[in-house]
């Protein structure tokens, strides 16, 4: 057996890396690779080798694909590329996933297959010896109690179970001798690590003020010795404050247009990217295909230079051409294109490290503050389930999941109005006053008639 080794490399700056999990060289179809065990003890990843090295001289003598009825859910996780691992072969496989709104793709099968083969082979599970068509659920709740004996943290526990799951949904439509799932019953481990996370109104004010960003991001490049650009005029940036402005989730910001907009300050969101790509082909509806209108503040109107282009209009009305194109995206790079994920994702990590944010912080964590906080100042359910684009809009959703940010509340009751929503919103958020100008004169169509 070739020895097994932590690999190493050097990055651009000489810093040396060491690999976490242990790697061995193998021969595999001709060409000589290295093979990851997924494992840091030395001992899972000597057992891992050598049911590996198993494992290859046995579909050597193997022929055909066509397997035995006793197979086991191992060797349905080893099976060649050509079987389980495309989803296209299996078309009411994916018309189910569709019809639930979620992806499902050959990476998410070699994800899940990966796991698996993790659990069976790392930790010698019972589980992967077992023929995977005489499964039961009394052997889907032992291998929950085995599961929870191993040395993992709960979320990769988790993940397992998520895993084993889908895995046998796919089986449950490939094999008609297989008449349920054992597996979708199991219960979750409990863990803290994916608590929903918010900003309080004190955090917000400091996170999000432009001149202490600015001040604290020239601390850091002291320390680091680092000329990075003002991070406050980034895409990015503005990207986070319209965010907190509106509620939006990043997938719909990233493809917002500017045919979205219309002159009465009222935003249509209809479009969303669901995949971190900036293809245009992949921009669709908004999760739960829930189209909504919200009204726009002053502060998500300065961010997008909303005032300008609408002098631009009142000027050239008369006109057929317009100030902007209709399809132009708000948030672009230098080619017009919207931001990649990775973009917005990567400017996330850089501002929380030179603004010190705990890292339980996630981009979807200022969504999470905005519905918390104007639950907590009294803003009725119904109207921040409007706002937020929810499925299924009810009180307990807003009480269990968004209201960790603030322990109490400042308005008492009184009439609500889209017009009394945009100034709580710039009054909490980015502490300033509805301007005359752009408030009462914009927003005269948003009043109520008679205010208390």
């Amino acid at each position: 057996m070739a020895q097994l080794e932590k690999r190493t490399w050097k990055k651009k700056n000489g810093e040396e890396v060491v690999a976490k999990d242990y790697q061995f060289r193998a021969k595999v179809n001709e060409k000589r690779k290295y093979i990851s065990t997924g494992c840091s003890n030395l001992r899972d990843a000597e057992k891992f080798q050598k049911l590996w090295y198993e494992d290859q001289k046995e579909k050597k003598k193997r022929t055909s694909f066509n397997f035995p009825e006793t197979e086991t859910f191992l060797e349905y996780l080893q099976r060649p590329e050509e079987s389980w691992l495309i989803p296209e072969e299996n078309p009411k496989y994916n018309r189910d996933r569709e019809a639930k709104g979620a992806c499902y793709g050959y990476k998410h099968a070699r994800e899940v297959a990966s796991l698996l083969k993790r659990v069976f082979i790392g930790f010698n599970d019972k589980m992967g010896k077992l023929p995977y068509n005489k499964l039961t659920k009394q052997d889907a709740y032992q291998f929950r109690q085995r599961l929870a004996t191993y040395e993992l943290p709960p979320r990769m526990k988790n993940e397992a179970i998520s895993a084993v799951s889908a895995a046998y949904t796919f089986l449950l439509f490939t094999d008609n001798t297989i008449e349920y799932n054992p597996f979708i019953t199991l219960a979750k481990f409990i863990t803290t690590e994916r608590e929903k996370a918010g900003f309080t109104i004190k955090q917000i004010h400091l996170f999000f003020n432009d001149e202490e960003v600015r001040r604290r991001q020239e601390e850091y490049e002291e320390e680091t010795k680092k000329t990075l650009p003002n991070f406050t005029q980034t895409d990015a940036y503005k990207m986070f404050k319209f965010a907190l402005a509106t509620g939006m989730r990043i997938g719909e910001i990233r493809a917002l247009r500017y045919s979205q907009f219309d002159f009465q300050r009222t935003l249509v969101i209809d479009k969303a990217f669901k995949m971190p790509t900036c293809d245009v082909k992949q921009i669709k509806l908004p999760k739960f295909n829930k189209i909504r209108t919200i009204v726009l503040s002053d502060t998500a109107l300065d961010l997008v230079d909303w005032h300008i282009f609408k002098e631009d209009y009142d000027e050239r009305q008369n006109m057929v051409i317009s100030p902007k194109d209709p399809n132009e995206f708000v948030f672009k790079d230098k080619s017009g294109k919207p931001h990649f994920y990775s973009y917005v994702y990567k400017k996330w990590v850089y501002f929380k490290k030179f603004m010190k944010i705990d890292n339980r912080y996630t981009i979807h964590s200022i969504r999470h503050s905005f519905a918390g906080i104007l639950q907590h100042e009294g803003v009725p359910e119904f109207l921040i389930a409007n706002y937020c684009g929810w499925r299924n809009p009810n009180e307990s959703r807003v009480q269990n999941e968004y209201s960790r940010t603030v322990p109490t509340s400042s308005s008492g009751k009184q009439k609500w109005t889209p017009y009394k929503m945009c100034i709580i919103i710039d009054q909490i958020f980015f502490d300033r006053e509805m301007e005359e100008a752009k408030g009462s004169k914009d927003m005269g169509h948003l009043k109520p008639k008679e205010e208390e």
